[in-house]
């Protein structure tokens, strides 16, 4: 499902700001 790659790439991004 592609709502898993967007979940997936937020999460990360998310991540990535701390």
């Amino acid at each position: 499902r592609s709502l898993f790659v967007v979940v997936s790439a937020v999460a990360k991004g998310y991540l990535c700001i701390f």
